[in-house]
């Protein structure tokens, strides 16, 4: 039986395990990383692509981070 609570934005398990919060964090960082490579391969400079990826992906992967 697959019990989930949420709280916060954080998923885990009866057992306090975060293993499914953990792959659906970085299941969503994949998706933004490559909606990013998709929407910017014509983009020259690389500061812009540094910013989009620590905005979009970053700001994902450490959200909740320090629980």
């Amino acid at each position: 039986c697959w019990v989930c609570l949420g709280g916060l934005g954080i998923l885990f398990f009866y057992n306090f395990s975060f293993s499914f919060n953990t792959i659906i964090v970085i299941n969503k960082a994949f998706k933004m990383l490559g909606f990013i490579l998709r929407n910017t391969r014509e983009f020259k400079n690389d500061y812009v692509l540094k910013m989009l990826f620590c905005s979009l992906v970053m700001s994902n992967l450490v959200f909740g981070l320090l629980i």
